[in-house]
């Protein structure tokens, strides 16, 4: 598996420091650049992705001398690993078509991603950056409100504030914890999280 290249604060003078909590990961994350950090807000909140690691590094990409060439790997549940750069459409890429024909020769997908494929859906990336503290080091939620939650939900799909009316013995901070939970798990779909901000509005139905 992939370690990250530690990085400090220090260590770049001019790029933004960012440093984070991976709740999927259990540990720290660090990245220099805005962009690069909310690219992993987008990963970090994709239940689709369960692992992955920023500046991966591994004896297998030292061999190949690709141990800094990466910023990120991420394996998906479906089994895919994809590494990945970020870049802004005035950076130049000229290690694309190496960095590609590598990861291909091993049945790894590469792809650059720019400004416009992170940022461009900006309702969205605000709505899990508010989410996301939400999750953070905090404990999963509590069980029975989850059931709760859940059973008032049943097949049918319902506004968090139509919930929150319905579960109205839970408090509104835990019934909120435990849905943005379930959105970050996966157990729920938020369906128009790209059309309004999270909240009473935002609708949510089971997955499958």
């Amino acid at each position: 598996m992939y370690k990250p290249i530690p990085i400090k604060r220090s260590d770049r003078y001019g790029s933004s420091f960012w440093d984070g909590y991976s709740y999927k990961l259990q540990r720290n994350v660090h990245f220099f650049g805005d962009l690069k950090y909310d690219h992993w807000i987008l990963v970090e909140t994709d239940p689709n992705i369960l692992k992955y690691c920023e500046r991966p590094n591994s004896e297998k990409l030292q061999q190949n001398n690709l141990h800094k060439a990466f910023d990120m790997w991420q394996l998906e549940r479906n089994g895919k690993e994809t590494f990945l750069n970020i870049r802004y459409k005035n950076q130049s890429d000229t290690n694309h078509e190496r960095l590609e024909k590598w990861c291909t020769k091993l049945g790894y997908d590469y792809k650059v991603l720019y400004e416009e494929d992170i940022r461009g859906q900006a309702l969205y990336l605000k709505n899990m950056k508010w989410l996301l503290p939400y999750i953070g080091q905090r404990k999963p939620p509590i069980e029975t409100d989850k059931r709760h939650i859940l059973r008032a939900l049943g097949d049918q799909n319902k506004t968090i504030g139509e919930l929150q009316s319905i579960c109205s013995t839970i408090p509104i901070s835990r019934i909120r914890e435990n849905i943005y939970f379930l959105i970050y798990s996966g157990e729920l779909i938020a369906t128009n999280i790209k059309e309004v901000e999270l909240g009473i509005a935002t609708e949510v139905k089971r997955i499958g």
